[in-house]
């Protein structure tokens, strides 16, 4: 069946489906630019030699790392326990920041399916309909309602699917980068502490 033919078949629910896949290409797009770990983590900020240009660094790069690198930059003359319990508490923020474009892909990924099979009981009950009224003495009147049905499902299913494994993907990639952020944070401590007996 032509797309067209297929988007005229599937009633008004096709066309919120396919805003559904336009805006998670769009989210996709988003996460695959701004999740990059040159952007998260940007290497002058992780390499920072001592708390005053990490400090200076952090304002100016902004961003969840900077955040982490704050949380350091307050704790590296404490405990190391102390200190992880920050770094800990900092790098779920930025975790949480990171992750904001994902809770809309899963949410799509949920409504998509939802809405194909809302779309597949409106097209089978006006076949029902249709037949209760008319009776089986014209079965190329139940071919709309019937195509609706499918075309719909067959949409939901469609956006569904690669959202959702968008979304997972995104997902372990951002617990890769919290993972990277809270190391890159212990390493910096270290060398705050090494500079702190150096002076």
């Amino acid at each position: 069946m032509p797309i067209l033919e297929m988007l005229y078949e599937g009633g008004g629910l096709i066309w919120i489906i396919l805003g559904c896949a336009f805006v998670a290409i769009a989210i996709t797009i988003y996460c695959a630019i701004t999740l990059r770990r040159i952007l998260v983590i940007p290497p002058l900020l992780e390499k920072a030699q001592d708390p005053e240009t990490a400090r200076t660094l952090a304002l100016s790069e902004g961003g969840p790392f900077s955040e982490v690198v704050n949380a350091v930059i307050e704790t590296y003359s404490d405990s190391m326990q102390e200190a992880e319990c920050a770094i800990e508490s900092a790098g779920r923020r930025a975790a949480h920041r990171l992750s904001r474009g994902i809770g809309a892909l899963e949410l799509i990924a949920t409504l998509s399916p939802l809405l194909g099979l809302l779309g597949t009981v409106i097209g089978m009950y006006d076949a029902f309909k249709k037949i209760a009224i008319s009776g089986m003495q014209e079965p190329g009147q139940l071919s709309g309602p019937i195509s609706m049905a499918l075309v719909t499902t067959i949409a939901g299913l469609i956006v569904a699917i690669p959202t959702q494994i968008s979304a997972a993907a995104f997902g372990r990639h951002v617990m890769k980068l919290t993972l990277e952020m809270e190391r890159a944070a212990m390493h910096l401590r270290t060398r705050f502490r090494s500079w702190q007996e150096s002076r």
